[in-house]
């Protein structure tokens, strides 16, 4: 972490360096405590950005729209976002039960091949309760995978809303959340397909597609116990 970054935090925020959960292609993440005991995650570009990009400002709409829905029980909330010494800083809260892959992972190692359907099914519905609650604020997921899917208290909420860069290496302001026009203001060009959510009758076989993948892929062929 930056030295300024991680003197605004302790200095500033009152927030202190726990230690690195860490790293994607686009940001680290780490555990930081208030003085109060209460945890949460900043993540921090690994890359510096430039605040002259006018992309940057639609960004920063977009977190301002995540912030306005935290709160909503299967979305992760966005507690806080800053600019600090060119690196953009999202503040979010902590997952104490690790993601649906850890899960996965866990019953494999037990000898079962993978999460029982009985407790399965309710944790994919959280998702796409989430994902339908992103819908209809004309907000879509582009990357809904079960590391994304994160365990708090045995229900999930649907993370990851923060900025994406490509693989070259040159940020790019394209978050992987595609935003609609919202109460008169276009806060993402339609430069992405659309999404879409389907529910069956009884909710148990819903279906959540984003950007070309579909989450009932996910529960039979990588999460579920046959």
């Amino acid at each position: 972490m930056n030295d300024v970054v991680r003197a605004f935090l302790e200095r500033e925020k009152h927030l202190r360096v726990v230690d690195r959960l860490g790293v994607g292609g686009f940001a680290e993440a780490w555990k930081v405590k208030t003085s109060s005991g209460v945890q949460s995650v900043v993540k921090v570009s690994l890359q510096p950005i430039n605040e002259k990009n006018p992309a940057l400002k639609k960004e920063l709409e977009n977190l301002n729209l995540v912030k306005a829905i935290s709160g909503y029980p299967h979305l992760v909330s966005l507690l806080d976002y800053w600019v600090v010494a060119d690196y953009l800083l999202t503040r979010w809260e902590l997952a104490g039960g690790g993601d649906l892959l850890r899960l996965w992972e866990r019953y494999r190692q037990q000898g079962q091949p993978g999460i029982p359907v009985a407790k399965l099914i309710p944790l994919i519905r959280d998702a796409a309760d989430g994902l339908d609650f992103l819908h209809v604020k004309g907000i879509y997921h582009r990357d809904v995978k079960p590391q994304n899917l994160l365990l708090f208290q045995g229900r999930v909420k649907v993370g990851d809303l923060g900025l994406r860069w490509p693989r070259t290496g040159r940020l790019l302001y394209e978050s992987p959340l595609y935003v609609k026009c919202v109460g008169g203001a276009c806060l993402r060009a339609a430069r992405w397909s659309h999404s879409s959510i389907r529910a069956s009758s009884r909710g148990a076989s819903r279906v959540a597609q984003v950007g070309g993948f579909e989450m009932a892929k996910t529960a039979p062929s990588i999460l579920l116990a046959r």
